[in-house]
């Protein structure tokens, strides 16, 4: 028109024939359709605009009509469920129905869910797990075209991948928790100067009895003033985000009034715009009395190397003072021997018999000296380490036995019965004969000095196992129970009195016990008082690898010189 706006006609063109068949005219009609051909091109821009929409939105789009057809889908709704073609051009509801739940993990409760959306109104929320490990997020929305329902539109979100971070990340949060709840160091978290976690440990450390004596209080609450005043790493009151503090060491002062050292590491976050404080502690208690320890460790071990040399002097003393002593005694033997020769040979009358005693007197009283002399060498010997045996096969029999028929004159003459028996004829083992002598005589010679006048002592052997079983039994005065543990510890008498029955340095059974563990033995003692006494030695059965039998053509001998020095207590 003369405005220029455009019109759309549709035109039809009628003939019009006479009578005869020939023509007689053309009837041309015209119908505006401006109006329906803008809503067809506004109707096809828009499905145009919408088409594009399904294709490019991020999910996948479903729509049905209430006569369970499809109305549409996009192309990533098809891809999300690789839907074959048949199905997609089928548009039907029911096909596509069936092929997704044979997909879906548990079908039957998406079935119920589906059935809801269908039969309600409202927008329905779902989440669907697929057996080959996707999962959607399902948005389901009523399709309402002029105030009708017309059918549902379904969105699907692949959420696989944040389903799989969400998951990571709770496991991650979790391991987290965990490790900050089994934690043996306390952990306190601070915002704003109050503490808003505590796990476990931290509550143990400043004694609180549950997490509500600590939540919402400073931890500077549980420093006492003196060393709040030395912590200079501590954080300001509004430190910087991710400041990270030095260790520092100070004292925590518990809800029991108590201290204890710890030592804290402290860093600071940003916790939902504000800035907290971090801080692990942990108690270095232990840590600090090892310290301590260790440092008192070392001045004792200084003062134990200088008490060992200072007994490694005197142990040389001893020593050597012993030998010093042994030399005048020997000599003080040879002059008395020399006296005897003498008066055997002169007469000196009256005065015989008394020179004669007082002879005797010298004799025992240098033996005395020097069984105190040779125990004293001895004990410095096996402190020293330096005090070895010497082992041979011995018939252990025949040396008890010769050992203790050799002091029947002392037995006989204090009015003491002796017996001796055994169980064995013969028994081979390798030990010390000389040392097994001394061990048989220090006994014996403790029997016959607490055996009254008319009592027993009695030696017994027999075989036990791996063992040679020997026992010094006595009936005399017995040993007080309290003095049992002591009687083998050195220097150790049980009459300490100064009227002693008999006379004793106190470290004769000491050596025995010695000489006992050199031989891979053990001895017990059993007493009671007024009844008697008795020492019960075991013997290892063992020999060694030379074979002949030591002294095997005669029998072992005792040493009348040795049994004088260990009988040179008993006066007669």
């Amino acid at each position: 028109d003369k405005d220029g706006n455009k019109t759309i006609y549709n035109l039809t063109r009628v003939s019009v024939d006479k009578k005869g068949g020939n023509s007689h005219g053309i009837i041309i009609i015209a119908r505006d359709i401006t109006i329906r051909k803008n809503a067809v091109e506004a109707l096809q821009q828009s499905e145009g605009i919408l088409r594009a929409t399904l294709n490019a939105t991020a999910d996948g789009i479903l729509v049905t009509n209430l006569n369970k057809q499809i109305l549409d889908c996009n192309q990533l709704f098809i891809k999300m469920w690789q839907l074959p073609r048949a199905i997609v051009e089928k548009r039907e509801l029911e096909p596509l129905f069936d092929y997704g739940l044979g997909q879906i993990k548990n079908p039957e409760r998406h079935m119920e869910w589906a059935a809801r959306c269908t039969n309600h109104p409202q927008p329905s929320f779902n989440t669907m797990y697929l057996k080959n490990g996707k999962v959607f997020e399902v948005y389901s929305e009523v399709l309402t075209i002029q105030n009708s329902i017309q059918g549902r539109v379904w969105s699907f979100k692949d959420i696989t991948e944040r389903k799989r971070v969400e998951t990571e990340l709770q496991r991650s949060e979790e391991r987290y928790r965990r490790l900050v709840e089994l934690s043996p160091d306390a952990i306190y978290m601070e915002v704003d100067g109050r503490n808003v976690f505590t796990n476990a440990a931290g509550i143990e450390l400043l004694g609180a009895a549950g997490e509500d004596e600590v939540y919402g209080r400073p931890i500077l609450d549980f420093m006492s003033g003196d060393y709040k005043k030395s912590i200079k790493n501590y954080p300001a009151e509004q430190p910087a985000d991710n400041q990270v503090f030095p260790l520092a060491q100070f004292k925590i002062k518990r809800l029991d009034d108590s201290f204890v050292d710890v030592e804290a590491a402290t860093t600071t976050f940003d916790y939902n715009g504000e800035t907290a404080v971090l801080s692990v502690v942990r108690d270095i208690s232990e840590r600090k009395e090892a310290e301590q320890l260790k440092i008192s460790v070392e001045e004792k071990t200084k003062q134990l190397y200088e008490a060992w040399e200072y007994d490694k002097i005197k142990t040389e003393f001893f020593a050597n003072i012993s030998h010093e002593l042994r030399t005048p005694i020997n000599v003080i033997l040879g002059a008395q021997k020399l006296f005897e020769l003498f008066l055997k040979e002169v007469d000196l009358g009256n005065n015989q018999q008394k020179m004669v005693k007082y002879i005797k007197m010298m004799r025992q009283n240098c033996y005395r000296l020097t069984r105190l002399v040779n125990n004293l060498i001895d004990i410095t010997r096996i402190d020293a380490g330096f005090f070895n045996i010497s082992l041979r096969n011995y018939d252990i029999v025949n040396i008890i036995e010769c050992v203790t028929l050799s002091v029947a004159e002392y037995v006989q003459d204090k009015g003491i019965n002796l017996v001796f028996d055994t169980e064995l004829e013969e028994k081979i083992i390798a030990c010390d004969a000389d040392k097994i002598e001394r061990i048989m005589l220090n006994l014996l010679s403790n029997a016959v000095k607490f055996t009254n006048n008319g009592g027993t002592i009695a030696v017994y052997m027999k075989e036990e196992k791996k063992h040679i079983f020997i026992s010094v039994s006595d009936t005399g005065i017995g040993i007080p129970e309290d003095k049992l543990k002591t009687v083998f510890e050195r220097f150790v008498q049980v009459d300490k009195s100064f009227v002693r029955n008999c006379e004793g340095s106190g470290i004769g059974l000491s050596i025995v016990k010695s000489l006992i563990d050199l031989h891979g033995g053990s001895v017990e003692l059993k007493s009671e008082v007024n009844k008697g006494t008795t020492f019960e030695i075991r013997l290892p059965i063992v020999t060694t690898v030379e074979e002949e039998i030591a002294a095997s053509d005669a029998s072992y001998q005792s040493s009348a010189e040795r049994i004088n020095v260990e009988f040179s207590d008993i006066y007669l």
